[in-house]
Formats: C-alpha cells, sequence, structure tokens
C-alpha cells in the first residue's frame, strides 16, 4: 500500500480519465490518497486509471458527471464521502473546448465550454467547500489554468475566455476561503501532450 504524506486523504479529481488528470490522480494515488475519479464517456480508459490507483494500493472510485450539472456534481460529492470518507482535495481539472476563431465559433460552443470551465467549477468548488466548512475540515482546492488564462492565444476564443474567468474564481476564492482553513492554488501547466491538446493541434493546424 502507497503510504505518503496524502495517507488516507479522499481527493476527487474531475476530468481525470486522461491527459493532466489521469497524471494528477495517479500522483495523487502514489502520495497516499484514495481518489474519486470523475469522468464524462471515457470509461475504458477510466477502468484503467482506477486499476493503476489500486495497484498502488489505495481505494479508488469512477463516478461519471458532468461538471456543469449542479445536481450531478452535489451526488457524485456525497457518494464519494459515502464511499471513501470526508473530501479533503479537490483539483478542478475538467474543460472542454472546440478551439476556433472568433468568427468560426458557434455560440452553443462557446456556451458549452464556458458551462464546463467556468461554472463547472464553479459547483465543484462550492458544494466542496461548503462541507468542508460545515465539517470543519482544512481542506485544499487545486484549479487547473492554463497559459490561455493570461494570452489571447489564437483560435481558442472559448478556451481563453473560460480559462481567464475561472481563474479569477479561484483566485478570488483563494481569498475569501483562508479564513475558513481552506487553501485554494492556481497550477497552469505549459505545453502538455494529452489527447485534448493533439486534438486541438489538429483542428489549429487544419484551420491555418
Amino acid at each position: 500500500m502507497s503510504v505518503g504524506k496524502l495517507h488516507n486523504r479522499v481527493a476527487i479529481v474531475t476530468g481525470a480519465a486522461q491527459g493532466i488528470g489521469a497524471g494528477i490522480a495517479l500522483e495523487l494515488a502514489s502520495n497516499g490518497a484514495d481518489v474519486c475519479v470523475n469522468y464524462v464517456g471515457d470509461s475504458v480508459q477510466t477502468q484503467d486509471i482506477m486499476s493503476q490507483i489500486q495497484k498502488l494500493g489505495r481505494r479508488a472510485i469512477a463516478y461519471e458527471a458532468d461538471v456543469s450539472d449542479r445536481a450531478a456534481v452535489e451526488m457524485m460529492v456525497e457518494h464519494t464521502i459515502k464511499t471513501l470518507g470526508p473530501v479533503s482535495i479537490l483539483v478542478t481539472n475538467a474543460i472542454c473546448s472546440v478551439r476556433n476563431s472568433i468568427l468560426d465559433t458557434k455560440f452553443e460552443e462557446l456556451q458549452r465550454t464556458l458551462n464546463v470551465g467556468i461554472y463547472g467549477v464553479f459547483h465543484c468548488m462550492q458544494v466542496v467547500a461548503r462541507i468542508m466548512v460545515r465539517d470543519q475540515i482544512k481542506g485544499a482546492i487545486v484549479h487547473v489554468s492554463s497559459p490561455h488564462a493570461r494570452g489571447p492565444f489564437k483560435n481558442a476564443i472559448d478556451y481563453n475566455v473560460a480559462k481567464a474567468a475561472s481563474l479569477q474564481l479561484a483566485l478570488s476564492s483563494a481569498n475569501e476561503l483562508m479564513w475558513k482553513g481552506i487553501r485554494v492554488n492556481v497550477v497552469q501547466p505549459g505545453w502538455t501532450i494529452t489527447p485534448g491538446i493533439m486534438r486541438a493541434s489538429i483542428v489549429v493546424n487544419l484551420s491555418r
């Protein structure tokens, strides 16, 4: 069994079926945490991540939930608490994007990215933080941001906007929740080879 500095802590990682989210889930488990692997659709890859976590000697559950759906987030958190125990770590990583220019982006595409990348982050942070405060848990929330939060990268209107707004959401939450004993941090990974970034790269290359 993996025994580390996060031994017996319980974490929820959104968008954890692949890419950066999967890497975060495995790193948490390798440091002793039990993990709820949130996903949408990627059931085969999710089972692989679950298996890897369990090989580390940690408990893992998979929960399919669209984080833009408030009720689904509430049920995911409740299920995690009942199955694994009190949640003291949340990583908001889930995002979606079509990567298009301002001229070509459809409103419904923009809205979908904002629903996941802004409102989904809000739902997860608020639901978990309220429980942490209620139960007096000194927890940690980590938001996976991006250099897109500060830079107007080409052909990424929806992603740029979502990451910029969610950065302020996380920073504002940090300013408020620190007084409740909850630490909120932001990480901004650079260019990382993931299935999502490869799909985005293909779209950008084809649009040139």
